[in-house]
Protein backbone atom coordinates (compact mmCIF):
# COMPACT_ATOMS: atom_id res chain seq x y z
CA UNK A 1 0.00 0.00 0.00
CA UNK A 2 0.95 3.25 -0.86
CA UNK A 3 1.67 5.97 2.09
CA UNK A 4 -0.62 8.63 1.58
CA UNK A 5 1.87 11.35 3.76
CA UNK A 6 4.63 10.30 0.45
CA UNK A 7 2.23 10.95 -2.44
CA UNK A 8 0.82 14.59 -0.35
CA UNK A 9 4.53 15.64 -0.18
CA UNK A 10 5.42 14.55 -3.65
CA UNK A 11 2.32 17.07 -4.51
CA UNK A 12 3.85 19.80 -3.06
CA UNK A 13 7.19 19.26 -4.14
CA UNK A 14 5.38 19.20 -7.75
CA UNK A 15 3.84 22.47 -6.51
CA UNK A 16 6.79 24.41 -5.58
CA UNK A 17 9.33 22.56 -7.83
CA UNK A 18 11.45 21.93 -4.76
CA UNK A 19 12.29 19.75 -1.79
CA UNK A 20 13.29 22.29 0.44
CA UNK A 21 10.09 24.60 -0.29
CA UNK A 22 7.48 21.99 0.05
CA UNK A 23 9.67 20.81 3.51
CA UNK A 24 9.51 24.48 4.73
CA UNK A 25 5.60 24.71 3.88
CA UNK A 26 5.94 21.22 6.14
CA UNK A 27 8.16 22.44 8.74
CA UNK A 28 10.31 19.51 8.17
CA UNK A 29 13.53 19.06 6.79
CA UNK A 30 14.31 18.59 3.35
CA UNK A 31 16.20 15.53 3.76
CA UNK A 32 13.12 14.15 5.28
CA UNK A 33 10.80 14.93 2.06
CA UNK A 34 13.45 13.45 0.06
CA UNK A 35 13.45 10.07 1.77
CA UNK A 36 9.81 9.58 1.43
CA UNK A 37 9.34 10.46 -2.14
CA UNK A 38 12.46 8.45 -3.23
CA UNK A 39 10.46 5.68 -1.16
CA UNK A 40 7.75 6.58 -2.97
CA UNK A 41 9.12 6.66 -6.70
CA UNK A 42 10.67 3.31 -5.68
CA UNK A 43 7.41 1.57 -4.63
CA UNK A 44 6.05 3.05 -7.92
CA UNK A 45 9.09 1.86 -9.97
CA UNK A 46 9.37 5.22 -11.92
CA UNK A 47 11.19 8.36 -11.13
CA UNK A 48 8.82 11.21 -10.35
CA UNK A 49 10.97 14.19 -10.57
CA UNK A 50 14.11 14.52 -12.20
CA UNK A 51 16.78 16.19 -9.85
CA UNK A 52 20.14 18.10 -10.20
CA UNK A 53 21.45 21.02 -9.55
CA UNK A 54 19.25 23.84 -11.02
CA UNK A 55 15.92 22.54 -9.41
CA UNK A 56 13.61 19.83 -9.78
CA UNK A 57 11.64 19.34 -12.67
CA UNK A 58 8.32 16.66 -13.21
CA UNK A 59 8.62 13.91 -15.12
CA UNK A 60 5.69 12.42 -17.97
CA UNK A 61 5.42 9.58 -15.16
CA UNK A 62 5.19 12.16 -12.53
CA UNK A 63 2.83 14.67 -13.94
CA UNK A 64 0.31 11.48 -14.81
CA UNK A 65 0.74 9.65 -11.27
CA UNK A 66 0.04 13.32 -9.68
CA UNK A 67 -2.59 14.21 -11.64
CA UNK A 68 -4.18 11.21 -10.77
CA UNK A 69 -3.83 11.45 -7.06
CA UNK A 70 -4.67 15.06 -6.46
CA UNK A 71 -8.56 14.47 -6.93
CA UNK A 72 -8.33 10.74 -4.87
CA UNK A 73 -6.34 12.66 -2.38
CA UNK A 74 -9.65 15.66 -2.19
CA UNK A 75 -12.24 12.49 -2.37
CA UNK A 76 -10.06 10.76 0.71
CA UNK A 77 -10.41 14.23 2.28
CA UNK A 78 -14.24 14.45 1.34
CA UNK A 79 -14.92 11.10 3.20
CA UNK A 80 -13.10 11.90 6.26
CA UNK A 81 -15.34 14.81 6.64
CA UNK A 82 -18.29 12.91 5.87
CA UNK A 83 -17.46 10.48 8.69
CA UNK A 84 -16.48 12.99 11.19
CA UNK A 85 -19.83 15.04 10.79
CA UNK A 86 -21.93 11.66 10.36
CA UNK A 87 -20.01 10.40 14.02
CA UNK A 88 -21.12 14.50 15.06
CA UNK A 89 -24.98 13.27 14.48
CA UNK A 90 -24.84 16.18 11.90
CA UNK A 91 -25.19 13.54 8.78
CA UNK A 92 -27.50 10.47 9.19
CA UNK A 93 -30.94 9.33 10.00
CA UNK A 94 -32.91 9.81 13.23
CA UNK A 95 -35.43 7.43 13.27
CA UNK A 96 -38.76 7.80 15.83
CA UNK A 97 -40.41 4.49 16.38
CA UNK A 98 -44.18 4.89 17.97
CA UNK A 99 -46.23 2.01 18.88
CA UNK A 100 -49.36 1.71 16.20
CA UNK A 101 -52.16 1.49 19.34
CA UNK A 102 -50.73 5.53 20.07
CA UNK A 103 -49.56 6.40 15.67
CA UNK A 104 -52.48 8.56 15.52
CA UNK A 105 -54.30 11.46 16.94
CA UNK A 106 -52.24 13.87 19.57
CA UNK A 107 -48.38 11.95 19.50
CA UNK A 108 -48.68 11.34 15.62
CA UNK A 109 -49.17 15.22 15.30
CA UNK A 110 -46.41 16.20 17.81
CA UNK A 111 -43.94 13.62 16.81
CA UNK A 112 -44.87 15.23 12.87
CA UNK A 113 -44.32 18.80 14.39
CA UNK A 114 -41.15 17.93 16.22
CA UNK A 115 -39.53 16.43 13.04
CA UNK A 116 -40.67 19.22 10.64
CA UNK A 117 -39.21 21.14 13.25
CA UNK A 118 -35.61 19.62 13.82
CA UNK A 119 -35.07 19.22 9.96
CA UNK A 120 -35.83 23.15 9.87
CA UNK A 121 -33.08 23.07 12.53
CA UNK A 122 -30.95 20.48 10.54
CA UNK A 123 -31.35 22.48 7.60
CA UNK A 124 -30.44 25.76 8.37
CA UNK A 125 -27.22 24.52 10.10
CA UNK A 126 -25.80 22.56 6.96
CA UNK A 127 -26.33 25.67 4.85
CA UNK A 128 -25.24 27.65 7.39
CA UNK A 129 -28.44 30.04 7.40
CA UNK A 130 -28.80 31.40 10.47
CA UNK A 131 -32.78 31.03 11.21
CA UNK A 132 -35.24 34.00 12.48
CA UNK A 133 -36.30 31.47 14.42
CA UNK A 134 -34.79 30.05 17.76
CA UNK A 135 -35.66 25.97 16.81
CA UNK A 136 -34.86 24.73 20.87
CA UNK A 137 -37.29 28.10 22.62
CA UNK A 138 -39.76 27.08 19.46
CA UNK A 139 -39.74 23.50 20.91
CA UNK A 140 -39.47 24.37 24.21
CA UNK A 141 -42.05 26.44 23.94
CA UNK A 142 -44.52 23.44 22.06
CA UNK A 143 -43.92 21.73 24.80
CA UNK A 144 -44.86 24.20 27.25
CA UNK A 145 -48.03 24.86 25.43
CA UNK A 146 -48.94 21.26 25.04
CA UNK A 147 -48.52 20.65 28.99
CA UNK A 148 -51.28 23.16 29.76
CA UNK A 149 -53.31 22.39 26.21
CA UNK A 150 -53.85 18.94 25.00
CA UNK A 151 -55.03 19.83 22.15
CA UNK A 152 -53.51 23.19 20.57
CA UNK A 153 -51.44 20.91 18.37
CA UNK A 154 -54.38 19.28 16.82
CA UNK A 155 -55.58 22.85 16.14
CA UNK A 156 -52.80 24.09 14.74
CA UNK A 157 -52.39 21.05 12.50
CA UNK A 158 -55.83 21.95 11.17
CA UNK A 159 -54.88 25.56 10.81
CA UNK A 160 -51.66 24.47 8.74
CA UNK A 161 -53.82 22.38 7.09
CA UNK A 162 -56.26 24.96 6.00
CA UNK A 163 -53.32 27.57 5.16
CA UNK A 164 -51.81 24.93 2.91
CA UNK A 165 -55.00 24.43 0.87
CA UNK A 166 -55.51 27.84 1.02
CA UNK A 167 -51.83 28.94 -0.52
CA UNK A 168 -52.03 25.97 -3.19
CA UNK A 169 -55.24 27.77 -4.82
CA UNK A 170 -52.45 30.24 -5.86
CA UNK A 171 -49.91 27.63 -7.64
CA UNK A 172 -49.69 28.04 -11.47
CA UNK A 173 -51.66 25.71 -13.58
CA UNK A 174 -49.49 23.65 -15.60
CA UNK A 175 -51.86 23.14 -18.74
CA UNK A 176 -53.06 19.43 -18.01
CA UNK A 177 -55.12 18.08 -15.08
CA UNK A 178 -53.38 15.45 -12.91
CA UNK A 179 -55.68 12.83 -14.91
CA UNK A 180 -54.10 14.02 -17.93
CA UNK A 181 -57.01 16.08 -19.63
CA UNK A 182 -56.60 19.69 -21.06
CA UNK A 183 -57.43 22.76 -18.05
CA UNK A 184 -59.70 25.48 -19.10
CA UNK A 185 -60.18 28.55 -16.79
CA UNK A 186 -59.08 25.87 -14.09
CA UNK A 187 -61.39 22.69 -14.70
CA UNK A 188 -60.29 19.77 -15.43
CA UNK A 189 -61.74 18.97 -19.01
Amino acid sequence: MIDLVSVTQALLVAEHLSFSRAAQVLGVRQSAVSRRVRALEDKLGVSLFERDNTGVRITEAGRRFLERTRPALAEIDHAMKAAASAGRGAEGVIRIGILSSVSSGFLRNLLEELVAEMTAAFTCATLGITPTVRHADYIGSWLELLREDDRAIVRAASAASKAAEFLLTFRPQTGASESGGAVEDGEAV
